[in-house]
């Protein structure tokens, strides 16, 4: 199967997970709606858990894509936060559906069924970035997993309260930076 078809099947069938959850969603719904039959998309994924999966690495590496195309390493730690900060952040307001998928997934079970391999797989590639984010955290903050924590909640706020509320983006993005950077570092 082609790429862009096995694509297709997972941005139809993360559209439909959001809307109607992962138990609500059979298989060949995603079939129909990605208009191809039942028996291709069981040539493309193993098993409904599969499409689940796959569909949330796919999301993940568009995101780790988007942010290592954009972020432009600088000598100062604030600068590469507020880069990483506004990238996710601006990838999530302009990927809505994929955005709730993350956030659907990340309290299912699901999220316990990734291998190592396939979390490794997800961030080849970001580690460069990863690497320069924790070399600042670790310069100023005794708790470096909690500071991750920390960070990874403050994108999944930031990004809904922008979402749900008439607020300027720039404005927004930049006053909820300066709050986490401010209280971190």
């Amino acid at each position: 199967m082609k790429l862009e078809k096995k694509q297709h099947i997972m941005n139809t069938a993360a559209m439909l997970f959001v809307n109607n959850g992962f138990q609500s969603t059979p298989t060949s719904k995603i079939a129909k709606e990605s208009g191809v039959s039942v028996g291709t998309l069981f040539n493309a994924f193993q098993s409904k858990d599969d499409i689940i999966n796959s569909t949330y690495v796919y999301i993940k590496s568009k995101i780790k894509n988007y942010v290592s195309d954009n972020f432009r390493v600088s000598d100062y730690a604030e600068d590469n936060m507020k880069q990483v900060w506004k990238l996710i952040i601006t990838y999530n307001l302009e990927n809505p559906v994929e955005f709730s998928y993350i956030e659907q997934y990340s309290h299912s079970p699901f999220v316990k069924k990734l291998t190592k391999d396939e979390l490794k797989a997800f961030l080849g590639g970001f580690d460069n970035i990863l690497k320069v984010c924790e070399r600042d955290i670790s310069k100023h903050e005794k708790y470096q997993d909690f500071t991750k924590e920390v960070m990874s909640n403050l994108f999944k706020a930031t990004t809904n309260y922008i979402m749900n509320n008439n607020v300027d983006r720039e404005d927004f993005l930049n006053y909820s930076f300066k709050l986490f950077y401010n209280k971190i570092f």
